[in-house]
């Protein structure tokens, strides 16, 4: 599914912050393998925003990194980091489960990302399984995406007597005052014209246009939860 610019009197009604972000910052309809695309004014400032955040160590600790230790200790789960040094968002996964038996190792987990370029969050659950192998003294892992899990749903909305999903989304709302949670199937959905600044010609989806490529070769129509989840803070009646 795309959205198509400029969008309908509706559908700038409802999502027109996300649209007018994107368009500040990416050059709809030009390819970004051209000169023109690097030299959009946009994309310098986006690259001046990720160097002040998450280059500039003292910025990225007291901006990020205090928080997902504080977020480490308060739910009591072990929080990776998983901010990209190229993308413009702050990112990091909380682990509730991990189980290994031989070759075979399933990880469960709460990736959540606030974008630097606008008022913007989301959180989705998880499932990745990896096939390790050992191969010249090196442990190596071949990861494969199962299933994301984009609401507050089974063993996401309460794990071992703890809310975990609706927990993080409270804790990151109250550190980033203001900020709006994007649905899981709203930020799936690509803008006609918005090309990935590396990947050459491949059209980007919002997710990645805000956050980062966490879900790159991922099919996001496969989803499992309430597809609707979050949609209350956008949609008018």
């Amino acid at each position: 599914m795309k959205f198509k610019l400029p969008p309908s009197e509706k559908q700038s009604d409802f999502y027109g912050p996300i649209f007018e972000t994107i368009k500040k910052y990416y050059p709809i309809g030009i390819k970004s393998e051209l000169p023109s695309y690097q030299e959009f004014p946009g994309q310098i400032e986006l690259n001046k925003i990720v160097i002040d955040n998450i280059h500039n160590k003292k910025n990225f600790k007291s901006r990020w990194k205090d928080f997902e230790k504080q977020l480490g200790k308060e739910l009591k789960k072990q929080i990776i980091g998983e901010t990209y040094a190229t993308r413009p968002s702050f990112s990091s996964s909380l682990f509730l489960k991990r189980f290994s038996h031989n070759e075979l190792m399933h990880n469960k987990s709460l990736h959540f990302s606030v974008s630097l370029l606008g008022p913007f969050f989301t959180i989705y659950g998880i499932d990745e399984t990896f096939i390790k192998e050992e191969k010249d003294g090196r442990d190596l892992c071949y990861g494969s995406k199962n299933i994301a899990t984009v609401s507050p749903y089974k063993e996401y909305e309460f794990y071992f007597n703890e809310f975990y999903f609706n927990e993080l989304k409270s804790k990151i709302e109250d550190k980033f005052q203001g900020y709006k949670f994007i649905p899981f199937s709203l930020h799936s959905m690509f803008i006609e014209g918005l090309f990935d600044p590396f990947y050459d010609s491949k059209e980007a989806t919002i997710y990645e246009a805000l956050f980062d490529d966490a879900l790159n070769g991922y099919d996001t129509i496969r989803m499992r939860g309430d597809s609707r989840y979050g949609y209350s803070e956008w949609v008018k009646y």
